[in-house]
């Protein structure tokens, strides 16, 4: 399956000021798989290493010196590494504090070396106390669950995405193809976006048998919770786990989670679970001014779950997808919301972890929310999320009053257009929102 990230990955191979890589994110959405197929087509020889599968390696990494630890590792292995020629992956790497701590070394000593690395919960290695970073001699690239574009690439619908890629405002489409497209959403909110979910679905299109995967994939982050502490936590992480895909799109309250546990330690369990990329936070923000983090409320927020298609596999709605025109009536709206999210996220810069954030007005007298704030070459647009064809735009009108903003946009499943200011853009095109903008603006002009 082709990876946006890939291109990113293509430009650090030839930088001239590259560093070793880390590759983060959530378990099991291709971190590995993605840097494989990289190192097969792109270098002359791949040594990879797992510090999970082969505890012993980690002997290696008790010297600074990378010389050393290459020289030890060629020996066990039997394979020669060359600058220039091999890239050096370390998988699992979370495993061996040290071994991520020898990164600055190569880094200062043998920056030749094409050196990358990926681990599941390694969130939780960076961001230990003790642990001392090798900051400034590491870059980063975040990997998410595939988007809606790469969904459709996996699909080989590659005419349909060029299609996509070049429409204008100004064009006009047939409806079948609307309709297709909107097929297509609703089939991706089923499957989602982890890439052995999408893989089953492109050579079975059966739901059945990627609906085991997807249990497999819940127990996976369940089994994980033994690693983040105590028993306590442990069930305070599955009441946030299982109460976040009920709730989509609505502000986080404590007592809705568990009345009975105290809100410091959910929020505890919230924070463990972003970190390990579960979820995801959208802060209500009461200014529209940047930086958005600045007027941030950081008590106030909803979360978005990791993936659609295990979101509705958490909830056992997604066999009312197959039987409502309607798809999940009133949960159809939250759902909206989740998917947006999440190719927000997915279309996001990928040198740093996405942050999402939405407007709220927080007047007693006279409330107002907007779904998302959209930041694009130091401008904010505000986003209304609509999941059917209809819906009024109160807040969104409420927002453009007090802000003098000029474009706002809307996603939903009505066809593309712009008119009086309000960018309207079908749900299947959300990758396509800055190009919308920038065309907007000179349509505005």
């Amino acid at each position: 399956m082709k990876r946006n990230l890939y291109r990113k990955l293509l430009e650090w191979k030839d930088s001239p000021y590259r560093k070793p890589l880390i590759i983060r994110g959530a378990r099991q959405v291709g971190k590995s798989y993605l840097i494989r197929e990289f190192a097969k087509n792109e270098f002359e020889s791949f040594v990879e290493i797992n510090l999970e599968l082969q505890p012993e390696l980690k002997a290696c990494f008790n010297t600074k010196m990378p010389d050393k630890i290459l020289k030890s590792i060629q020996l066990i292995l039997n394979k020669e590494i060359k600058a220039g020629q091999t890239i050096f992956f370390l998988d699992e790497i979370q495993e061996c504090p040290e071994a991520i701590l020898s990164l600055r070394y190569f880094y200062e000593l043998m920056p030749e070396l094409h050196v990358i690395a990926a681990g599941s919960l390694l969130e939780f290695a960076l961001n230990r106390e003790e642990f001392r970073s090798p900051v400034g001699r590491i870059e980063y690239l975040h990997l998410y669950p595939l988007s809606f574009e790469e969904f459709l690439n996996a699909l080989d619908e590659g005419l349909i995405l060029k299609f996509l890629h070049e429409v204008k405002l100004s064009d006009e489409f047939a409806s079948p193809v609307h309709e297709k497209l909107l097929e297509l959403y609703k089939d991706y909110l089923l499957v989602g976006g982890m890439p052995e979910v999408v893989k089953t679905y492109r050579e079975t299109k059966n739901f059945t048998t990627i609906k085991k995967i997807q249990i497999s994939l819940l127990q996976t982050y369940r089994d994980d919770f033994s690693k983040y502490g105590s028993s306590a936590k442990q069930k305070n992480l599955e009441k946030v786990f299982y109460h976040v895909p009920v709730i989509l799109g609505k502000k986080i309250k404590y007592v809705e989670i568990d009345k009975d546990t105290p809100s410091r330690e959910l929020k505890n369990a919230i924070d463990l679970l972003e970190s390990a990329g579960v979820v995801n936070r959208v802060v209500a923000s009461s200014k529209a001014q940047l930086p958005l983090s600045y007027y941030a409320k950081d008590n106030f927020f909803k979360l978005i779950f990791l993936d659609t298609g295990l979101a509705l596999r958490t909830t056992g709605l997604e066999e009312t997808v197959f039987t409502s025109p309607n798809l999940l009536g009133v949960y159809e709206g939250g759902l909206a919301e989740q998917f947006v999210g999440q190719e927000l996220i997915a279309n996001s810069d990928p040198l740093e972890k996405a942050k999402l954030y939405n407007w709220e007005r927080m007047k007693p007298s006279s409330t107002a929310e907007v779904d998302y704030l959209f930041v694009y070459k130091s401008n904010i647009y505000p986003v209304e999320v609509k999941a059917g064809k209809t819906g009024s735009l109160k807040s969104l009108q409420v927002y453009n009053k007090e802000n003098m903003n000029q474009i706002s946009i809307r996603y939903s499943k009505l066809p593309l257009s712009f008119h009086e200011g309000l960018l309207s853009v079908p749900l299947y095109m959300i990758a396509e929102t800055s190009k919308l903008i920038d065309e907007a603006l000179l349509n505005n002009i």
